[in-house]
């Protein structure tokens, strides 16, 4: 989350929603109460203290004859939230993060964009002061609105809103405070614009796989770990799985090869049990070696990989794989693909 934010809202546009959502699509959050839009009433509240708090009552009596329990939402809107804010906004089945680039300000003060137009496609300005489409002759009950940019849009709440994120977007009230959901959010914004649901799958990999890659290099050297990727094919079905050997006249070489019979299917991997980076001589081995067994295997199709316990491997391994057709599989890798196979009959 950016430097300097300090709160995080929830916030409504459900109401007069045929120009709301225009209004937040052109970067103007909004709400209602027309009756009280007007740019003295707002210095007036915001002079702070109990002084604002007050004349904000004493406005909601002059006007509606009464203190309305919504003047909570309506505070918040105009005098708590701030420049560098970050506002949530649920939608049908899914919510928008957007940050405030300023306080709210009277409708009369927005900047239309030339042609714009309610959800209805009626043309749509400010006359009196207030938003009116030509299609009604009425204006529309928005007062207030806050100028914002989108960080997010169209976020499934299904996907990546967690549980607390979730049922805060039930609350029916207009807005509400959740910077205690910070992580919440920040969790949700990471996980949309990376495209990695949070589910239960998600979330048990996210803490497990580095618990698998630490106990794989604890326990596991280098002949282990060639044991240990043996069995990970034998849990994937592979009818064989042969151990690296001696053979005459071979060349490069291969600590694994796994043959899948009913896929005429044999992948040969090159095992590294390695810390930090793993350059490319792992690489031009296995590539030899599938050039030399591609003779001998006859309509068996081959694929060659490297698996590494590695943080990553080298500009030029990167490369190089993708020129040969080698995947390249490194210690996080690995790590969710024991997650994925499982670990049940594993006896090392």
């Amino acid at each position: 989350m950016e430097e300097g934010l300090t709160n995080i809202w929830l916030h409504r546009i459900s109401h007069e929603g045929e120009i709301s959502r225009p209004l937040l699509d052109n970067g103007f959050l909004s709400i209602g109460w027309s009756d009280l839009s007007s740019r003295e009433f707002l210095n007036e509240i915001r002079v702070g203290g109990d002084y604002g708090w007050k004349r904000m009552e004493e406005k909601f009596k002059e006007v509606y004859e009464h203190i309305s329990t919504n003047r909570y939402s309506f505070w918040r809107f105009t005098v708590d939230m701030k420049r560098g804010d970050w506002i949530i906004v649920p939608g049908p089945g899914n919510f928008g993060i957007y940050e405030a680039l300023g306080e709210a300000v009277p409708v009369s003060e927005i900047p239309l964009p030339a042609g714009f137009k309610a959800r209805n496609g009626s043309p749509t300005a400010i006359r009196d002061g207030l938003l009116q489409a030509d299609c009604y002759d009425h204006p529309y009950d928005l007062g207030y609105a806050i100028p914002v940019k989108e960080i997010a849009a169209n976020i499934s709440r299904w996907d990546y809103a967690d549980a607390d994120l979730t049922k805060i977007m039930k609350v029916r009230q207009t807005n509400l405070d959740i910077t205690d959901l910070k992580k919440s959010v920040e969790k949700a914004l990471k996980a949309f614009k990376e495209g990695k649901p949070l589910n239960l799958y998600s979330e048990l990999l996210e803490e497990v796989r580095p618990v698998i890659l630490n106990k794989i290099l604890e326990i596991h050297h280098a002949d282990k770990l060639e044991e240990l990727v043996r069995e990970y094919f034998q849990n994937l079905g592979a009818s064989s799985v042969i151990l690296s050997k001696n053979e005459a006249g071979k060349k490069g070489d291969a600590d694994i090869a796994a043959t899948f019979e009913r896929l005429k299917l044999i992948i040969y991997v090159q095992v590294k049990s390695h810390t930090g980076v793993t350059d490319s001589w792992a690489l031009e081995q296995i590539k030899e070696y599938g050039e030399y067994r591609s003779a001998l295997d006859g309509d068996y199709d081959s694929v060659l990989w490297v698996i590494s316990t590695c943080d990553k491997f080298s500009g030029e391994a990167v490369a190089l794989a993708s020129e040969y057709g080698v995947r390249l599989i490194d210690g996080q890798g690995f790590a969710k693909m024991l997650f994925d196979a499982g670990f049940a009959g594993f006896d090392i």
